[in-house]
């Protein structure tokens, strides 16, 4: 079909799709908030604040949940939005020094990746997501000095952060 512009989403920065494929969240940064677009009817259905000052910035979905990566240099957060709407901050009792940029497996499951760089290296962090509650697998700071991305494979079991720093190994 034709692309369609789907107006008053100003700035949307990252994209998750829904479970069910029904709803396509957009990150909106400069708004302090998510919007839910209607896949099928491509309008907004629902807008969720995060919370002034907030910047949610990078959108996925695990465990049934919306997360997002939110905040700006010098502090981040990981924050969710429930089924109902309610938007809760602080999810994860780390501390982050930006926005962590998050990544979940392809299709549905219980496992989240969340990532920032930090200078010459990122911290990544993995948690296993269950009834809207996240648990700490495993934290490692990666020779990733130039972060733009991260995916989870389709088993949950790797991740792959790709870098342009030479034959840096980029699975782990």
């Amino acid at each position: 079909g034709n692309p369609t512009m789907i107006r008053g989403e100003p700035g949307a920065t990252r994209l998750a799709l829904s479970d069910d494929g029904s709803v396509l969240y957009a990150a909106l940064p400069d708004q302090d908030a998510i919007a839910a677009i209607s896949t099928e009817k491509l309008t907004e259905s629902a807008r969720y604040g995060t919370g002034a000052g907030t910047r949610p910035d990078s959108l996925a979905v695990a465990g049934g949940t919306l997360w997002f990566g939110y905040g700006t240099a010098g502090g981040g957060g990981i924050g969710s939005v429930e089924g109902t709407g309610t938007v809760t901050l602080r999810q994860d009792s780390g501390s982050w020094a930006a926005a962590p940029m998050l990544a979940t497996t392809p299709t549905p499951s219980g496992v989240l990746a969340a990532a920032v760089q930090t200078g010459d290296t990122s911290a990544v962090v993995t948690y296993r997501v269950e009834s809207g509650v996240l648990t700490r697998q495993a934290a490692k700071a990666l020779p990733v000095p130039d972060l733009n991305d991260l995916a989870v494979t389709a088993d949950g079991t790797h991740l792959a952060v790709p870098s342009d720093q030479g034959a840096i190994a980029n699975r782990y």
